[in-house]
């Protein structure tokens, strides 16, 4: 268990203490004052390690620390006979009414080998366990909510307002090089077009979406009703299958993009390597991998929200203000890997992560983003659907794989 206690110290000699210390380091001392008394705020964290260590840079500079917060930080270890005691605790603390006061979370990503604290963030939602945000929104200091991609932020939202607090994203983008072609189909169309059409371009993005993005949102969790069939699931398992096999002989222009480091970056015979995207790069047409219904799927990877049962409802607030600010979504390490939530961030006036696009390309992955019908988080939905299908079975072996992955599907939500 890592436990940071952050109070009453300067903040150039927190920040010095902060980046000084090893990850495995177990306090900071602190400075004792019987004149000032600050609020304690508690926060969870259950981010992959690498982004663990950069919660610590983050909490050196969070305004009023050493005067008005101390901040205990808990971060669930990765370990996993000690992660899963830990989850337990803090599970059975939160259902008895006590708990962290914050969470800093990521979802269950289907490449990810550990169970997270919130495997069905919605669920959780749903019952009532997150405190709603919205009147706290309202009066928001660092914050910019009308800048914050709205498809994505209603992920952590309900009939009954706003729980939880997307900060980054996955989404599938491609790029074509302008200057050498034009994409040969029209987009954005259903996922079934894109993989009957002629065109090998359109074949290869059809066949590099992920699967359970195709097929969108698999639950409603006010219902705890599975949304697809499993009829529905064997058509499209069997479909993806067979694109698969035909793109197997495929030769495309279009290139599959990755975030590494706030870079978009494609793969090469060195490895991943950035693109060029700024001023003095090319022009790129950009393209998403679309789903079922036309649009674009994209998946919520970390996120915020607080506990219902906290005493200091305000005080946590501030934290997740501050950590959706334009200034940290624009430089902390927690959104380097993947897309923050912030719209104008890769914009020639404000860098993410020190890149930024030219007007061209910015406008394009403008217009992807416009494109976003669905915002999901990952859970352990995504994570059945990925073993619903396999280049090398068909026939009763292929039903029969469908059908066990649809019952998990069922029980995995029943349970949740």
């Amino acid at each position: 268990m890592k436990k940071i206690f952050i109070a009453l110290i300067p903040i150039l000699l927190l920040f010095m203490q902060l980046t000084a210390c090893s990850p495995n380091s177990e306090s900071i001392s602190h400075i004792e004052s019987e004149d000032i008394k600050p609020v304690i705020i508690n926060i969870c964290v259950d981010l992959p390690n690498t982004y663990s260590k950069t919660i610590w840079d983050f909490f050196a500079a969070f305004p009023g620390v050493g005067s008005d917060y101390e901040i205990l930080i808990e971060t669930i270890p990765e370990e996993e006979s000690e992660r899963e005691n830990v989850l337990k605790r803090i599970r059975t603390e939160i259902l008895a009414g006590k708990g962290p006061d914050v969470f800093l979370c990521t979802s269950d990503l289907p490449f990810y080998h550990h169970s997270p604290l919130f495997p069905f963030p919605r669920q959780v939602m749903e019952n009532n366990l997150f405190l709603p945000l919205d009147e706290y929104i309202k009066q928001a200091e660092y914050m910019e909510w009308d800048k914050l991609l709205p498809s994505v932020m209603d992920a952590g939202s309900n009939k009954d307002g706003q729980f939880l607090l997307p900060l980054t994203y996955n989404m599938k983008i491609f790029l074509l090089d302008k200057e050498e072609h034009s994409p040969g189909f029209e987009h954005p169309v259903s996922w079934d077009k894109l993989a009957e059409s002629e065109d090998m371009d359109a074949q290869m993005i059809a066949s590099s979406t992920a699967f359970y993005d195709l097929l969108g949102e698999f639950a409603d969790y006010g219902s705890d009703n599975i949304v697809i069939t499993e009829e529905e699931l064997l058509d499209y398992s069997q479909r993806y299958i067979n694109l698969l096999r035909k793109s197997q002989d495929i030769t495309s222009d279009v290139r599959d993009t990755f975030i590494q480091d706030g870079h978009f970056t494609v793969a090469t015979e060195k490895g991943q390597e950035p693109v060029n995207l700024g001023e003095d790069g090319a022009e790129f047409w950009m393209l998403s991998g679309c789903n079922i219904d036309g649009g674009t799927t994209v998946d919520v990877v970390n996120y915020a929200g607080i506990n219902r049962n906290t005493a200091h409802p305000d005080e946590a607030f501030k934290v997740l203000d501050y950590l959706l600010s334009k200034q940290i979504q624009s430089n902390s390490f927690v959104y380097s890997q993947y897309l923050p939530v912030h719209m104008d961030l890769y914009s020639k006036e404000n860098p993410h992560q020190g890149k930024f696009m030219n007007q061209w390309n910015f406008e394009q992955f403008d217009r992807l983003r416009e494109e976003i019908n669905v915002a999901k988080f990952y859970t352990p939905l995504d994570k059945a659907a990925r073993d619903a299908y396999n280049i090398s079975v068909e026939g009763d072996e292929l039903k029969n794989m469908v059908h066990k992955q649809y019952v998990l599907m069922e029980m995995l939500l029943a349970e949740s």
